[in-house]
């Protein structure tokens, strides 16, 4: 039976430090909240094999702080793959774009 997560409305005030694999294989996953809390750091395999996800939201998450996205929508296959995060100059990411 696939995951049934189908949105999730806020992830303010829980103190989160990482998205790691947070919606790995919710194939039923179709929007997340507009704001990422500036205290995530790591969105690696965030949406790894989530089938259904293309949340325009996630193009406004400010990813200052955000040091590694590797794999993070690998196999999210209707993911639309242009998506530009905000984040400072210094901060070099490397593009999830390589791991699709």
């Amino acid at each position: 039976v696939p995951p049934c997560i189908e949105i999730s409305i806020s992830f303010t005030g829980i103190g989160l430090k990482s998205l790691y694999g947070a919606f790995k294989g919710a194939t039923n996953l179709i929007s997340v909240p507009a704001t990422l809390p500036s205290t995530v750091t790591d969105l690696r395999y965030a949406f790894y094999g989530a089938t259904s996800f293309n949340d325009i939201n996630i193009v406004s998450w400010d990813v200052t702080n955000v040091t590694d996205i590797s794999y993070m929508f690998f196999l999210a296959d209707f993911f639309l793959k242009d998506v530009f995060f905000r984040r400072a100059n210094k901060l070099e990411i490397k593009t999830a774009v390589e791991k699709f």
